[in-house]
């Protein structure tokens, strides 16, 4: 079972005093701790000669801290190390029995106990861990090995995941569900934004609801006649997490791109006219939300405009779903595409305001002029 940490403490005695009581090798010894152990120092180390003698230090790590505390006069040295990575004890042991030459060094592990369960992950027996998310349609739990976890904490609004398997790639789960995978979030955001760039080739102005991953603007910002793209997802720690993690799905570089970190439904009437294409990457609450306010966002956009958006997995809750934005708008296309991670057929709409014929052919996929 994964454990919240090692906690390593050492006691040496009859150790060398002259190593004991020279501060430079107590800070060399700091210095050393880490890159031995693998894990990552924050700043220099701290040492304090106190004048009643001995010497004490500590280095900080991204993991925790290493310490040491020396007592010449005696021959005593007290160290420890707290680090949430693991690392092995042995070579703890072998850089202090070098430094400090120690007659006896007993040391002890301390258990930290069990780390929370993590939303969308769980240990096998073999301490591996595999990424577990039983929201899919079909029913069954995808159980798909992890390799590494590259981020894992909270943000005001969910849970936050991004993972690095050997068959997808680098995953973003939020709240234990998956979101997008390196290997094939492109047919995902490619039928979402393609289709309504298609239907509207010269668009300037595009807004995005949600598309924490970049993604979405991405695929807009493929197309040079967009001068605008703005991105209004409430979560920020998202952003910055596949921006740092996942670089490679944004296109985060790109003058056009606006993020704005707001509540989408909340800033909605702000938004009101101009927009050529609103894009909703949207799932969830925030879904039926959108369906909900799609007279709202259809103030948003341009005479003529054209919104897309994803209805979920294919079936009878996305065609009612489909029926719903053909309520507020006549010419709604609905369409779809397999996508592997969700193990699911996606449904989308592509649509304009009423009698204003779709430009929405077999060919939509085709054609399309993409900058370098």
């Amino acid at each position: 079972m994964r454990r919240l940490g090692t906690h390593w403490l050492a006691r040496a005695t009859g150790c060398d005093p002259r190593a004991l009581g020279d501060s430079e090798t107590v800070a060399r010894v700091l210095g050393e701790l880490p890159e031995a152990l693998g894990l990552t120092p924050v700043g220099q180390p701290i040492v304090h000669a106190r004048p009643e003698g001995g010497v004490a230090g500590v280095v900080l790590l991204s993991e925790s801290h290493a310490s040491l505390h020396a007592s010449p006069a005696d021959g005593t040295l007290f160290a420890d190390v707290f680090s949430c990575a693991p690392f092995d004890p042995a070579i703890a042991r072998a850089v202090l029995q070098r430094a400090f030459a120690p007659a006896t060094l007993e040391t002890e592990v301390v258990d930290r106990g069990p780390v929370a369960p993590v939303p969308g992950l769980q240990e096998r027996p073999d301490g591996g861990l595999v990424l577990v998310d039983d929201t899919r349609p079909d029913r069954r739990a995808l159980d798909l090995e992890v390799s590494r976890v590259l981020f894992e904490g909270w943000s005001e609004h969910q849970h936050v995941l991004v993972v690095e398997t050997p068959a997808l790639g680098r995953v973003l789960v939020l709240d234990g569900a998956l979101q997008s995978s390196e290997r094939d979030e492109a047919a995902y955001h490619r039928a979402l934004v393609q289709p309504a760039m298609a239907a509207w080739p010269g668009a300037r102005r595009v807004l995005i609801a949600g598309g924490g991953e970049g993604a979405v603007a991405r695929e807009v910002l493929r197309h040079q006649a967009v001068a605008t793209a703005r991105m209004v997802d409430v979560d920020r720690v998202v952003v910055d997490v596949c921006a740092a993690h996942l670089p490679a799905l944004g296109a985060w570089d790109d003058a056009r791109l606006e993020v704005v970190h707001a509540d989408f439904f909340a800033v909605l009437g702000a938004q009101r006219g101009g927009w050529d294409v609103v894009l909703l990457d949207l799932v969830g609450r925030a879904l039926e939300q959108a369906l909900d306010s799609l007279e709202a966002a259809a103030d948003t956009l341009a005479e003529h405009g054209v919104l897309a958006l994803c209805l979920g997995p294919a079936g009878p809750v996305a065609d009612a779903r489909h029926a719903r934005v053909r309520q507020q708008f006549v010419e709604a296309v609905q369409y779809s595409t397999w996508s592997e991670s969700h193990g699911a057929t996606l449904a989308f709409a592509v649509s304009r305001p009423p009698c204003v014929p779709l430009a929405f052919t077999p060919d939509t996929w085709d054609g399309l002029r993409w900058s370098p």
